[in-house]
């Protein structure tokens, strides 16, 4: 999953990286195994507070796929898929099974890189891992009805603290220890146990703050960073609440560029007037008398909330504009499983019912990072304010981000800047999407300002994040930056092109705001 729409708390000051001792003793190489066709495993201990090195570990479950052409082999690519909270061992993993111009680039890329996934502490396969809620207790936490509109304020409390006090609960000291910070600085020993002197790295949303975390705390040890989808910084860490509420303006913003590609889309069949009139007349007619539950839908009635929960998630991919549009097609039929297939994707349930904890690990993760208000009253201004601008996803900024306001762990390791990156190391490349729904195309500015030695590189299109099959363009610059350092010119800009388009434009060089030499 990508950034997600919520908020965190306060937590204790950062300490600067000359603070934290080096390691006890050298980093061992780490141990690897097959572990399917094309793929080894290996498991690597990292201490759970860096201050005190020899106490309790964290075990990181990596995985690898090795270099194709091992005699060209540059080294490591470490690869972070975002959330937080995404497993990068379930998305290396999931490379083996993919097809087309995405497998291509990943291809490409992985012709003289080892790619390597791993999931940060307190995530997937790593041990010990965050989960905060059961299968049932997920249900009836995110089936519940969306906050649309005005609340009930101790029904809200109560939602938002239940989730809270069962994830202090459940997951006894390890949460104070889940920063971003900290993983980056596991994520500096693992870069030492797979040989390599210095880190090249792909990150992807919030894999983009992790990224930057590890250029501001191990400057030195950067060779190339890619960081794709990025977050303002400062926003991200420090006005949380108003990164929410820019979030949902970009959701909102890509729901209108479906709308427009739906009047002219030979897929989407849908519609014969005004798409978003009669998105807008269906999410009314489901709220009064919603689809019965069946065997496709996970046994839920299919509403209203159903379907803009299922169009929040198809904005994060454009490819997914074709599900999107045969859910509305569908759900005219009375029929609501791609609807709810969407929706469940949304919050993390599988066909069945069970729940991945994705929402668990991001509340568990950011809450630590980010600084937000202490009081209720925000939340409640900011959900009502969400509710007036944004008619379709307002619901998901300022009610929804009231557990970070709840949440009372102390942070153990955080590091919130300054994230200046010194034009005397080397540059790092951000990639920016100009209609990105969940990390808006400023922040890609913002980001590259903010770190200073870095260049900007442009997709014009739709969706969360650039690389991997969304521009045969982006993918070459991108792979070209990783295996020889090459950045592209200042101002570069490239077009999205998925496979149902026509063919692409060529690159172009047009200087933009943000894009730095």
């Amino acid at each position: 999953m990508a950034v997600v729409l919520t908020a965190g708390w306060l937590g204790a000051s950062a300490q600067p990286a000359a603070a934290w001792p080096r390691p006890a003793r050298p980093v061992a190489l780490l141990d690897w195994r097959s572990c399917g066709v094309g793929l080894d495993c290996a498991t690597a201990a990292v201490p759970r507070d860096y201050a005190r090195p020899r106490g309790p570990q964290f075990e990181i479950a990596l995985v690898r796929r090795p270099a194709l052409d091992p005699q060209q082999r540059l080294g490591s690519v470490f690869v972070n898929p975002g959330g937080p909270g995404a497993s990068g061992t379930a998305f290396v993993r999931d490379l083996t099974l993919r097809r087309g111009a995405d497998a291509r680039a990943f291809g490409t890329l992985n012709r003289r890189f080892d790619i390597v996934g791993f999931d940060p502490r307190g995530v997937g396969d790593s041990r010990p891992a965050v989960a905060c809620l059961t299968d049932a207790e997920a249900q009836a936490q995110f089936d519940a009805p969306l906050p649309r509109g005005n609340v009930a304020v101790q029904s809200l409390l109560s939602w938002a603290g239940s989730w809270v006090e069962r994830c202090r609960q459940r997951n006894g000291q390890m949460l104070q220890y889940l920063s971003t910070a900290n993983v980056a600085r596991d994520l500096d020993r693992l870069r030492a146990g797979v040989g390599d002197p210095q880190l090249t790295y792909l990150g992807y949303s919030y894999g983009t703050l992790l990224g930057a975390t590890y250029a501001a705390l191990f400057p030195r040890r950067v060779r190339a960073l890619v960081l794709d989808g990025p977050v303002d910084l400062d926003l991200w860490l420090n006005r949380p609440l108003e990164a929410t509420r820019e979030e949902v303006a970009g959701f909102e913003h890509a729901l209108t560029r479906f709308f427009a590609a739906c009047t002219t889309a030979a897929w989407c069949l849908w519609t014969h007037g005004d798409p978003e009139r009669d998105f807008d007349d269906l999410v009314a007619r489901l709220d009064r008398q919603p689809i019965p539950a069946s065997a496709f839908t996970r046994g839920l009635p299919v509403d209203g909330d159903t379907l803009l929960a299922a169009a929040a998630y198809a904005m994060y991919d454009k490819k997914l504009w074709l599900s999107l549009a045969s859910a509305l097609t569908a759900l005219e039929f009375g029929a609501g499983g791609v609807a709810q297939v969407l929706a469940d994707s949304y919050w993390g349930f599988d066909d069945q019912g069970g729940y991945d904890h994705r929402w668990d690990r991001y509340l568990a993760i950011s809450a630590l990072d980010q600084r937000a208000p202490r009081d209720l009253e925000p939340y409640l201004q900011a959900g009502r304010d969400s509710a007036a601008a944004f008619p379709h996803f307002g619901w998901s900024s300022g009610y929804f981000d009231l557990p970070w306001g709840l949440y009372r762990v102390r942070p153990r390791g955080v590091f919130r800047g300054p994230f200046s990156y010194s034009r005397n190391r080397p540059p790092l490349l951000v990639v920016g999407t100009t209609d990105d729904p969940a990390t808006p195309y400023a922040w890609a500015r913002s980001m590259t300002r903010q770190l200073g030695n870095a260049r900007l590189l442009t997709m014009t299109g739709d969706g969360h994040t650039a690389f991997g099959g969304n521009s045969a363009c982006i993918d070459e610059y991108v792979v070209r930056y990783l295996e020889e350092q090459d950045l592209p010119a200042p101002g570069t800009t490239c077009q999205q092109r998925l496979w149902w388009e026509s063919s692409p434009a060529p690159a172009q060089s047009v200087q933009r705001a943000g894009a730095v030499g």
